[in-house]
């Protein structure tokens, strides 16, 4: 794993942990992707207030720099991942005929597979993305 990722990765096992910790404390804490973060701003659901926490999604409005720096971590890293992973797709398509002709079958049958899930996965989002924006209208 690259530095950059494995130190993001750190900071947000840290802040993970310190809203874990405010959150068994009672302390206000923000959930993101229903994972607690400490809120310094104290804006989110207090404890005891009813059953189910209403949902608190962290903005860019917030004021919170530190929510901010983990959502523009997360999108760092994953735009580092999806780059990885086209420099790793270049590198299996430019040689992958370079492989014994015995090996080639099995590793091309997964590769293939990896593509369709991906491709498939695709589809499914960007379909799902536009029904919310049919529901919008």
């Amino acid at each position: 794993m690259d530095k950059d990722i494995e130190d993001l990765a750190e900071r947000q096992r840290e802040a993970l942990a310190e809203g874990r910790a405010a959150e068994k404390a009672g302390q206000p804490v923000i959930y993101i992707h229903g994972r607690p973060y400490a809120d310094p701003a104290g804006e989110s659901f207090a404890p005891g207030e009813g059953a189910l926490r209403p949902a608190k999604l962290a903005t860019r409005d917030d004021g919170d720099e530190r929510l901010r720096d983990i959502e523009s971590g997360n999108a760092s890293m994953m735009m580092k991942l999806v780059e990885s992973t086209a420099e790793n797709m270049a590198f299996i398509r430019e040689n992958l005929s370079q492989l014994a002709a015995r090996d080639r079958g099995a590793v091309e049958a997964a590769y293939g597979r990896i593509l369709a899930e991906a491709a498939a996965d695709h589809q499914h989002s960007a379909a799902s993305r536009k029904r919310e924006l049919d529901m919008d209208l």
